[in-house]
């Protein structure tokens, strides 16, 4: 097997598991899922608040060394750690949607 064959594999999981976790946001009523087509990266906002102050959400829950991504008015992970299973991303997106309920809704 040659280095490019091993690219080839690890690029499809990370495609698989942003697939299965868009997937898991979309069911969830708390997100709103954006650019579902992207093959990588699984983007979200709050559904209850769009304009939620994503900065100081991400900055509480990196001292709970939860790291995350974020733009102007969403979240944005790539899935490239394969021990993250469904069910610490489902722990995952509960943390941010409490921080988000005690810190980060707009005023």
């Amino acid at each position: 097997m040659d280095i490019t064959t091993d690219l080839d594999a690890y690029t499809t999981r990370i495609y698989d598991r942003a697939s299965e976790m868009k997937e898991i946001v979309r069911r969830d009523d708390r997100w709103n899922l954006l650019y579902p087509d992207s093959l990588s990266h699984i983007c979200f906002r709050v559904r209850a608040d769009p304009k939620a102050d994503l900065h100081a959400i991400v900055s509480h829950l990196r001292k709970e060394n939860i790291f995350l991504e974020y733009h102007l008015d969403y979240i944005r992970l790539v899935p490239t750690n394969p021990k993250l299973t469904d069910s610490m991303f489902k722990i995952m997106l509960d943390r941010i949607y409490q921080t988000f309920e005690v810190l980060g809704k707009s005023t």
